[in-house]
């Protein structure tokens, strides 16, 4: 049986200038991803800032076009396949990180979640209006919330429409960008509970991106770990929190706060790099604590464990 969403060695690269009379250099956001999610699974793509994971996620929802490799669905390429693009809107759907950016500001709420439901003719007026009141029921919202507006909601009263909005047409795919990076902490758990609910509620799901891997700790199946552009580790989220085998991981586990002041925490994140890693190494030397000669050469992904990949030599 097919993945419900693959990549398969996607790569996607920006020219860029760097002042007005140079030459464009190329940046590779994403250089040769390989990555599966299965039907009802939750893999948790984590990495600081940077490292290509929205890149990954536009890709997924046709929003960027990856410069080579293939994203197929069920499957079918994304971006060859006529029919996948003429059904996208009912296979995968996308919750953005920021919800009052992502809402229209003139529609309200109950309009923005019903657009899709209007746009793709879906029964008549009184069943989608019935089916909009279930959403926003789902996600905790009340009937009166439908008829305002963004700007009369919180933050996360906001990120609760747009996921209701996500799910109008029942999409198999759910890509969420750092959905709750932008909320306040008290209010990311009650989110991140909502996810889960719904998971277990509608058989979803989830691609869920973010830099920080305490949060994808409580929803991932698999975690995917991917830095400069690269996958360096992926596995599931128990081995991965328990025994993490590459220095980047190990670098972002030790930066997770411990909220006890009497814990004496091990920082082991080491500085930013200072200078580029040369052609054909791993990325990580300049920061890497284990690195030596052989880093010279970037390690291929293998299987260091069943079904924990790994891509260091010194793993």
């Amino acid at each position: 049986m097919s993945a419900c969403l693959e990549f398969r060695d996607v790569r996607k690269t920006y020219f860029v200038r760097r002042g007005a009379f140079s030459r464009a250099v190329p940046v590779h956001a994403v250089a040769g991803v390989d990555l599966a999610v299965a039907h009802g699974e939750t893999v948790g793509l984590v990495g600081e800032s940077g490292c290509g994971k929205s890149t990954l996620a536009r890709m997924a929802v046709r929003l960027d076009a990856p410069t080579s490799g293939q994203v197929l669905m069920d499957g079918m390429d994304l971006w060859r396949t006529e029919e996948v693009t003429d059904r996208l809107p009912e296979l995968v759907q996308m919750v953005f990180q920021d919800p009052f950016s992502s809402l229209d500001p003139r529609m309200t709420v109950a309009q923005s979640v019903g657009e899709a439901l209007d746009a793709r003719k879906v029964g008549d007026k009184a069943s989608r209006r019935a089916r909009v009141a279930e959403l926003l029921d789902m996600v905790g919202l009340s009937p009166e919330h439908a008829g305002r507006y963004p700007h009369q909601f919180s933050g996360g009263q906001r990120q609760r429409a747009a996921i209701a909005r996500a799910l109008a047409l029942n999409p198999r795919l759910v890509v969420c960008d750092e959905p709750v990076s932008a909320l306040d902490v008290s209010i990311q758990a009650q989110v991140i509970n909502i996810f889960q609910d719904l998971k277990e509620r509608l058989g979803l799901t989830y691609l869920f991106i973010s830099h920080d891997l305490a949060v994808v700790s409580h929803l991932s199946d698999r975690v995917a770990v991917m830095y400069a552009g690269r996958l360096v580790e992926l596995a599931p989220a128990a081995a991965l929190y328990d025994a993490p085998l590459h220095p980047y991981t190990r670098m972002l586990l030790a930066a997770i706060p411990v909220p006890d002041p009497a814990v004496r925490q091990e920082r082991g994140a080491a500085p930013e790099a200072r200078e580029s890693a040369g052609e054909g190494a791993c990325p990580l030397v300049p920061r890497c604590p284990l690195a030596g000669p052989d880093c010279a050469q970037e390690p291929p992904m293998r299987e260091a464990a069943p079904g924990h990949l790994v891509r260091c030599h010194r793993a």
